[in-house]
């Protein structure tokens, strides 16, 4: 069974960044979804999810920016 974290606006949100999940979905196995980005960041400093404590090993992912670039989170508004 998949939890996910949905918002007033009805799209599921990353229970980390509490950002709607667009892009860059990522579901544990204990079927916790994420941004993979945000759960890979919090795999680094517990190896556990936020949200059960269920013993996570995210995979590193292949995201390589320049350095004029930046993340960029959408504009949110309800």
């Amino acid at each position: 069974m998949e939890t996910i974290v949905v918002g007033s606006n009805n799209l599921a949100e990353c229970a980390i960044c509490f950002y709607p999940i667009l892009t860059d979905k990522y579901v544990t196995d204990c079927s916790h979804t994420f941004h993979h980005t945000c759960i890979h960041e919090w795999s680094i400093h517990r190896s556990v999810c936020p949200l059960c404590n269920f013993i996570v090993n995210i995979p590193a992912f292949n995201i390589e920016l320049r350095p004029d670039e930046e993340i960029r989170f959408p504009d949110i508004t309800n």
